[in-house]
């Protein structure tokens, strides 16, 4: 079985100037379309017997769809680039330039509007799941919908389209509700849609019904601030590091990245765990590598690293000087253990990785420079644990790409650092709102692994959200070796500790309500109605006859209109606070 999935996506647009460019989330709608698909793709199992393919007339799309993974074999005509023109007539189109005739042999086409950016490659599975097997050849996803605007669906007795309307009907199979067509999945076989040139063939489409808040539909520029605020329903995966859940509103797992800071003497190494474990960090992290197979014999120190530790060595003998034997990790780990501290490393090769899976390291650290490594990756998240992916340098359809191999290994235990690697990093580069960006989009807890100075800006992350944070840290900055500058010392990493806790805490939640601790104050500093002047039993109030003054608890002061023209059951003296009894 062969299957295209075509993403329509030509450069103009009636209401929205480069529409399918502009971004949802920090994602462009076609990069998220096409992201979408693949894993749509990775999830279905169906492998290379799937094409996803953009179907543009603009070059600057084309280059966003390949940077995101898919095929732009070829622009669309420009006689196929009208408004006029039919998704299903641009599609035949497509299919027939590359493969030179439609029909069924090519079996199925999956088409995705890159203008439903919230569907997910859950929603697309789903609707092809109800397909396959089935005795329709069509079907489509709707939403349910008792009014507004867009084409309603009629169903027939056997569950049916029958027809498509402009209001909601009354002739309906599914159910009391009314359902419309929500664009952002349609599902056909080749043959059929070549000979009926609609994807909605009447009698033969099967309407599969998606939640509304994943049916958006871009198409004026409210639309794009609507689906912006529908990220914030989008659920997040959670992943367990030995027993401490990660993401949502669980603490922020602070991993205190001791890396290479032991400058190769494990007398150190141990000095820094007991640090790690006395700051309150709920893991401390090192490195494992082979220098033989992580750099050659040419490789050149990066600037930072000649500026800290000179440029007599290459890289590959600076890091010769600071790999421990394997024999130390285990110390370490025990340590670690004895401390009540998690233990994590970054393995840098296989060797390194198989090595901290026999020494039951419970979660693999990937380091920025490795989110290219798909071989490496491959063989990390084939051990099924929990893979803590830093992204430094990276793009967000690289990352995309990272994060696809790891899921075609079936491991979903995945977690993302968004970093900037420099040492150190300056604060106007660090971006964090794209922590954001990336939790709604790959779905999984989002961090931040920071090398910048101080500890202002891992505080700010943990404002922010971020889910797991990662922090250099050193017994004396001012030790020989390529990242102690970069690094906190011992009472630094205590206060960052602190800190993080206090931001998180400070949080809260979304909801907007007094704390406990302030309800008392409440009657203290609020008004309420209280009398200008005298004022006689029967007498009825106007504006002039109240002044707003604390205390509070009696009528407040925002419902000084509702006893304008009531009359006083007593009377009362001015400066006296009128209570709701004294009114009628």
């Amino acid at each position: 079985m062969s299957l295209t999935c075509i993403i329509p996506a030509r450069g103009g647009s009636k209401r929205i100037r480069d529409k399918n460019l502009r971004t949802v989330g920090g994602v462009s709608l076609v990069g998220r379309a096409v992201f979408a698909a693949r894993q749509f793709v990775t999830a279905s199992e169906l492998g290379d017997s799937v094409r996803v393919v953009v179907d543009t007339d603009s070059e600057e799309i084309a280059r966003e769809a390949r940077a995101w993974g898919a095929e732009v074999p070829f622009l669309r005509a420009p006689e196929l680039s009208q408004d006029t023109t039919s998704s299903a007539d641009s599609s035949i189109a497509l299919l027939e330039r590359l493969y030179g005739k439609v029909d069924d042999s090519h079996d199925h086409v999956i088409l995705l509007q890159p203008t439903s950016p919230l569907r997910s490659a859950g929603d697309i599975w789903i609707c092809w799941s109800k397909f396959m097997g089935k005795l329709f050849k069509s079907a489509l996803t709707t939403v349910v919908a008792d009014e507004g605007s867009g084409h309603f669906i009629d169903v027939d007795s056997s569950g049916m389209i029958s027809a498509l309307t402009g209001k909601p009907s009354s002739q309906s199979t599914l159910g009391p509700k009314q359902y419309r067509l929500s664009g952002s999945v349609y599902i056909i076989s080749a043959g059929l849609l070549k000979k009926h040139k609609t994807f909605v063939p009447f009698g033969k489409t099967l309407p599969v019904v998606l939640p509304a808040e994943r049916s958006v539909d871009i198409d004026e520029e409210a639309d794009l601030a609507e689906a912006e605020g529908l990220l914030k329903l989008v659920e997040i995966q959670r992943l367990i590091v030995a027993g401490k859940e990660v993401g949502g509103s669980n603490p922020c797992l602070v991993i205190a990245e001791a890396g290479v800071n032991h400058n190769g003497d494990v007398a150190i190494a141990h000095k820094l765990v007991d640090v790690a474990a006395q700051s309150g960090a709920d893991a401390v992290k090192f490195q494992t590598f082979d220098p033989a197979l992580l750099v050659s014999d040419s490789a050149p120190k990066a600037e930072y690293q000649i500026a800290n530790t000179g440029g007599a060595q290459n890289q590959r003998q600076m890091l010769e000087a600071l790999a421990l034997p394997h024999s130390a990790f285990k110390e370490l780990a025990d340590h670690a253990r004895e401390a009540g501290i998690l233990f994590l490393s970054t393995p840098f090769d296989e060797r390194s990785a198989d090595f901290l899976e026999e020494l039951g390291c419970p979660a693999f650290k990937v380091a920025s420079g490795e989110i290219t490594n798909h071989r490496l990756l491959r063989v990390l998240a084939a051990k099924q644990r929990p893979l803590l992916m830093s992204t430094g340098m990276a793009t967000m359809a690289e990352v995309a790409d990272a994060v696809i191999v790891v899921r075609e290994s079936g491991n979903r235990e995945l977690a993302l650092f968004h970093c900037v690697t420099n040492y150190p990093a300056q604060p106007k580069d660090c971006n964090l709102a794209a922590m954001d960006s990336m939790r709604t989009l790959f779905e999984c807890p989002v961090g931040w692994s920071d090398h910048t100075d101080g500890i202002a800006v891992s505080v700010a992350a943990a404002a922010m959200g971020a889910e797991l944070l990662e922090k250099h840290f050193t017994l004396d900055r001012n030790m020989e070796g390529p990242d102690h500058p970069a690094s906190l010392e011992p009472d630094e990493l205590a206060e960052m500790v602190r800190a993080v806790r206090e931001a998180q805490s400070a949080r809260g939640s979304a909801i907007k309500r007094p704390a406990p601790s302030e309800l008392a104050n409440i009657s203290v500093v609020r008004r309420s109605l209280h009398a200008a002047r005298n004022l006689g039993q029967g007498h009825a109030l106007s504006a002039e006859d109240l002044v707003l003054l604390r205390p509070g608890g009696g009528i407040p002061a925002q419902e000084e209109r509702r006893v304008i023209g009531r009359t006083l059951t007593r009377a009362v003296v001015a400066g006296e606070r009128i209570e709701e009894s004294d009114v009628r």
